[in-house]
């Protein structure tokens, strides 16, 4: 079927890339692009990030780890799994450990690699990976960068369950680390 999806794209025609601005998280890079199909020629925004880490908690005592946090685009408090971007000298897992470490204050003994996906391929170029982390336990205070305000909050599986069918968990990269979680793991420790 993919085969298939793949057939007869035109495509495009990269003309050139110039950086626009730096900011502390990203770059933002203007690419001029020429569209095979019709020969019109434009220019496309992209965001250039690092990949960012994102976890899902579970622990020893079978309680699912969320943060809530106030996100900027939206101005709104979302719960969502603990993450963040990967420093240059981490590999994926460091940086979930690490991330979930600063922003609850929990570690886990047991880790699974679910995979990754697009931050958001419309103008991103990075990915989300996600970890699912089992056998989490309390191990210190949270330890907060200055732009994070978070609350920790833990949920039994039904009280989990009844926050996603309301709609309660709405942030993109934890609704496909749930996504990735329903296909490859067994949750139990």
């Amino acid at each position: 079927m993919i085969n298939k999806i793949n057939q007869d794209k035109e495509g495009w025609e990269y003309i050139r890339e110039r950086k626009a601005h730096s900011f502390s998280l990203f770059d933002l890079r203007i690419d001029t692009v020429k569209n095979l199909r019709n020969q019109e020629e434009m220019y496309m925004l992209v965001v250039q990030s690092k990949d960012a880490a994102n976890v899902i908690a579970i622990t020893e005592d079978d309680k699912i780890l969320i943060i809530e946090q106030f996100r900027f685009g939206t101005k709104e408090w979302t719960l969502e799994f603990p993450g963040g971007l990967i420093e240059p000298e981490e590999d994926i897992q460091q940086a979930c450990a690490r991330e979930l470490l600063e922003e609850t204050g929990y570690e886990a003994r047991y880790w699974t690699y679910l995979g990754k996906v697009p931050s958001n391929p419309v103008f991103i170029d990075a990915h989300i990976h996600h970890f699912l982390a089992k056998g989490a336990v309390k191990v210190q205070d949270v330890n907060l960068d200055d732009g994070e305000q978070i609350i920790v909050h833990l949920f039994t599986r039904e009280e989990f369950n009844a926050l996603i069918k309301k709609g309660g968990i709405n942030h993109p990269h934890s609704l496909s680390a749930i996504f990735m979680t329903l296909s490859n793991v067994d949750f139990s420790i």
